[in-house]
């Protein structure tokens, strides 16, 4: 596709709306072509943010794989301050839309479309790209010429890059369903977590819809999701083997947990891919090559860790409903990840909501067992702290709107509001002498409100601070 510009498109009609922008469907004047329209609005965005994203939209654009939704084309509009992203059209919604449709996804469907996720994410990570938001929501669903149904990874986003400032970025809110045990203790985000993702995913896509961690509020499903207990996939409707990717997929220890590539490798996935005609791309066969031998040696010489690494990822039972384990498969394996990985954090701006082609109630499913005694106090203290951060966010959002006018560039604003955490008792003369000279003396009133901006991170970032420890008292 050739360099595009807003004038080439016919907005049809909008199929979402975010805080930074909106989705829309859109028909391209010169040939009819159906797309979809992402608009970015970049306000506040310096220069080198700005091209930032731009070059990681070429970025996306570069990746050719039939499972990834695909980036044609981006562009910005000056005159709106605004960044457009030119990609397919799913026309069969998400995901999320064929579960609630499908009571029932058979076994043969399952392993169908539990590979073309694969290959998707594979596609993904064979260029070093971390999605950070998989989620049924975010897996599209497309009708092929033989009416047969594809899904794509989609809504990557383009970088953290755009966000207006790391001190700005808002705190985890909502109803992290997605979020791995590493994230909930404040570890750095990994290719892993991208398989604990899309392991939530087909949990959901064969459980009804249900998520393996149930619970009326975000402190108990954070805790739920450290203690690691969820019921197992109902053994009268899907195979061992189906069941214990999914397990493994959910092991709580990142270590045992696998990566793509070896999930790839394993002889019912590859099957799968063998018998649906799925097309893998050059760079993700490489790796998967790999991680294939480093299957074979594992068989051949450590039968031993590979009973156990799958033991391991077995879901613990609740109290109340205690199961007989069956033999477990052996199929761990272990592939060193590279560290250059790209963070596509589909943030942008202070506020980092992101778009949903398709929206729906994310509300918290009901835990069908009663608040568990043992982590009662900790539900109880994380909710507070959880809460007293949704506070201040609501406040700081309410003063950013009051920094914005001042048209402060980015960079310097993020400084100030950094150099007023660290100096709190700093004295006038120094306030001055440091600030003004970084602004002009005619955004002066700009002060007070970073002041303040500033105070309630510091708040925040001592909540955080009581959060982890909190999160490091609940045991398995």
């Amino acid at each position: 596709m050739p360099h595009s510009t807003l004038a080439d498109f016919e907005l049809l009609n909008q199929v979402g709306k975010g805080s930074f922008g909106t989705v829309f469907k859109a028909r391209r004047k010169k040939d009819g072509g159906i797309y979809c329209l992402k608009e970015i609005r970049l306000q506040g965005a310096s220069q080198a943010e700005i091209q930032t994203a731009v070059n990681e939209c070429n970025l996306l654009a570069s990746i050719d794989s039939p499972y990834v939704v695909k980036y044609f084309d981006s562009f910005v509009d000056q005159s709106t301050e605004t960044l457009w992203m030119v990609m397919e059209f799913a026309s069969k919604g998400s995901l999320r839309d064929l579960i609630v449709k499908t009571p029932y996804i058979s076994e043969e469907d399952a392993w169908y479309y539990i590979s073309q996720m694969l290959v998707g994410i594979g596609s993904l990570h064979a260029k070093h790209i971390i999605h950070r938001d998989i989620k049924s929501l975010n897996i599209f669903v497309h009708e092929e010429a033989d009416k047969r149904l594809s899904l794509k990874i989609g809504d990557m986003g383009v970088s953290k890059q755009l966000n207006s400032t790391t001190v700005m970025a808002q705190t985890l809110v909502g109803s992290p369903y997605y979020l791995s045990p590493e994230i909930c203790r404040s570890e750095k985000y990994n290719m892993k977590s991208d398989i604990w993702a899309i392991g939530i995913t087909f949990y959901e896509m064969l459980n009804n819809g249900k998520h393996p961690f149930l619970a009326n509020n975000q402190a108990a499903l954070l805790i739920n999701i450290l203690k690691g207990k969820y019921k197992q996939l109902p053994e009268e409707k899907y195979s061992q083997i189906l069941r214990h990717l999914v397990y493994w997929c959910l092991s709580s220890d990142v270590t045992v947990r696998p990566d793509v590539y070896s999930l790839l490798a394993l002889k019912p996935v590859a099957d799968a891919i063998q018998r649906n005609g799925i097309q893998i791309p050059k760079d993700l066969q490489e790796a998967i090559n790999k991680a294939k031998q480093h299957l074979s040696r594992l068989k051949s010489s450590d039968n031993t860790r590979s009973q156990q690494a799958i033991r391991q990822a077995q879901p613990v039972a609740p109290k109340t409903q205690p199961i007989q384990r069956k033999p477990e498969p052996k199929i761990e394996v272990e592939i060193e990840l590279e560290e250059d990985v790209i963070d596509m954090t589909p943030t942008y701006g202070s506020q980092s909501k992101q778009i949903r082609i398709q929206e729906y109630n994310d509300d918290f499913d009901d835990d069908e067992e009663e608040q568990r005694p043992e982590t009662s106090v900790q539900q109880k203290q994380l909710q507070d702290l959880i809460n007293q951060q949704d506070t201040i966010s609501k406040e700081q959002d309410k003063i950013f709107k009051e920094i914005t006018p001042f048209n402060i560039p980015p960079h310097i604003r993020d400084d100030l509001i950094n150099w007023f955490i660290q100096n709190t008792k700093s004295t006038e003369d120094q306030i001055s002498k440091y600030v003004f000279g970084k602004i002009g003396y005619d955004k002066v009133s700009s002060v007070q409100f970073l002041r303040q901006y500033s105070d309630l991170q510091r708040k925040k970032m001592n909540i955080n601070n009581e959060i982890n420890e909190v999160m490091k008292q609940v045991k398995k």
